[in-house]
């Protein structure tokens, strides 16, 4: 007959790796949700959900020179040749909403560019980034799945009933070796 302590710490053990199996099947969302659409010449990454960042604390980098360049100050309806990144900000609420987008000059359609999004409280104190593919139809959801949002939650699914057999597995097992 097993005891109580064994069933207890059987059942501990199934509950700590059916949680565990949860949590790292799950991705961490992005700061931006988005679809890719493109228009006029213009390469527009759309944002999906509101992100609730101000425009002050997002940034892009200059590659020639290096210099950081708030999205506040790349509010813009478009852009153009000479200034080939802007922030379309829809609702002119200085912050990153659904409906604003980053926009791009791509002349030649959207052709898998990247348009890196640095979080910062000020220029000089850049914390993390954000990759925004530039490719006409992508979509970035809240599970990273790209363009087929299903995908995610077939690998969180399988990732979870994976982590829970094995977690039945050792508390099996561990029954076993204490009765």
């Amino acid at each position: 007959m097993r005891s109580a302590s064994a069933s207890l710490s059987v059942l501990s053990v199934m509950t700590a790796l059916i949680a565990l199996g949860s949590a790292a099947a799950t991705p961490p969302c992005p700061a931006f949700d988005y679809r890719v659409v493109y228009q006029d010449s213009v390469c527009s990454a759309v944002i999906l959900r509101d992100a609730g960042l101000a425009l002050q604390n997002l940034f892009i980098r200059d590659f020639p020179t290096g210099n950081y360049t708030s999205l506040g100050d790349l509010v813009r309806p478009a852009p153009t040749e000479a200034e080939r990144t802007t922030f379309l900000d829809a609702n002119a609420d200085g912050l990153a909403s659904a409906s604003d987008a980053f926009q791009t000059w791509a002349p030649g359609g959207c052709t898998n560019g990247e348009l890196t999004i640095y979080t910062g409280s000020n220029a000089s104190n850049i914390g993390g980034s954000q990759g925004v593919f530039l490719r006409e139809g992508f979509v970035q959801n809240c599970m990273g799945a790209g363009t087929d949002s299903n995908r995610a939650w077939i690998i969180v699914g399988l990732g979870t009933a994976g982590l829970a057999a094995t977690g039945v597995t050792v508390a099996w097992l561990l029954t076993r070796r204490n009765s």
